[in-house]
């Protein structure tokens, strides 16, 4: 297994085990200082170390668009058709936007139309975190193909999404998850993401900046897509603090306190979480995140499953040769 292959595993597992940690915690803010986040069964009937929709739909994504790399507009559909069965079949934890979205009777046929229309009727108003959730999904497919990672990111958001600061969230967490699974610097991997999230909406930008105590992760709107990125983003900017050679030994000890710091902010704890985790975790991969919180995760050989089968390197036809937006 090459070192992409490590990040991508990790980007995966950092969102599952982020995910699982904060299911518990999800709104209720009672992770005090100098305590570790740790699994436990939670109110939605998670068991302890069962990860939550946001892996369970990030997956989705990930078999969707792997079936279908070189035609994006098939992959879009089985990723309704995909994001349907879940919902049937589970549906715990589901966002409104999101059950609004999915309940349409026109859904599977006309995923992206159903999404405009939804988000129309909420007055263009609807921005919430559902699609930055499951970016990892996208980013872990083909990260050595930024360009695709762009186009594939502006589609998983969009098919439920289609707030531009959504697609901004997600496309701006995606591309920087891939910039670190080729190997890129936690800087120049920000700097990537930034720059792709703003050709989609310029807005995204001060999200994606600010510290963790002005995200306010737990005071009004606490589901909003650009908190929940600018937690992933912040976790990296925390991570990179301290970035050197000589750190290396406590890798695993800093990702799990930079979750801890992200749940001790309360409000949607397993979905910011989950960014952070998989952020942090394309950039360490899979061999630097703790091995406890690796070994308690409910689904961990699933999970193993999907990341030995992940795509190989090749060539995508038929794909723009330019990011759309």
């Amino acid at each position: 297994m090459n070192m992409e292959d490590l990040g991508r595993k990790g980007c995966l597992f950092g969102q599952a085990v982020g995910d699982a940690l904060g299911a518990f915690y999800e709104f209720s803010g009672n992770l005090q200082p100098g305590q570790n986040a740790e699994y436990k069964d939670s109110r939605l009937g998670y068991k302890a170390g069962e990860w939550t929709d946001d892996t369970d739909q990030a997956l989705v994504l990930t078999k969707a668009f792997s079936e279908a790399p070189d035609d994006l507009d098939k992959a879009t559909l089985l990723a309704a058709k995909g994001f349907l069965k879940w919902f049937h079949d589970d549906g715990r934890d589901c966002g409104n936007h999101t059950s609004n979205v999915l309940t349409n009777p026109d859904f599977a046929k006309y995923p992206l139309e159903v999404s405009q229309a939804i988000w129309e009727v909420s007055g263009k108003k609807s921005a919430s975190n559902g699609s930055v959730m499951r970016a990892a999904g996208i980013a872990v497919i083909r990260p050595w193909d930024e360009w695709w990672t762009f186009n594939a990111a502006v589609l998983g958001s969009k098919v439920t999404h289609m707030d531009p600061r959504c697609v901004a969230g997600a496309v701006a967490v995606s591309v920087t998850m891939a910039a670190l699974m080729r190997g890129d610097g936690i800087l120049s991997a920000i700097e990537e993401g930034i720059f792709a999230g703003m050709k989609v909406d310029p807005r995204i930008e001060k999200w994606l900046t600010m510290p963790l105590e002005d995200l306010d992760l737990g005071g009004k709107f606490v589901g909003f897509a650009g908190r929940c990125a600018g937690a992933g983003f912040w976790a990296l900017r925390e991570f990179q603090r301290q970035d050197d050679a000589m750190y290396d030994d406590l890798w695993p000890d800093r990702f799990e306190e930079i979750l801890n710091d992200i749940i001790r902010q309360r409000g949607d704890t397993d979905t910011n979480a989950a960014v952070a985790g998989a952020m942090m975790g394309a950039h360490i991969g899979f061999s630097n995140i703790p091995k406890r919180l690796v070994d308690g995760l409910v689904k961990g050989s699933l999970l193993e499953s999907i990341c030995d089968n992940l795509p190989k390197e090749s060539i995508c036809d038929n794909l723009p040769k330019e990011p759309s937006e």
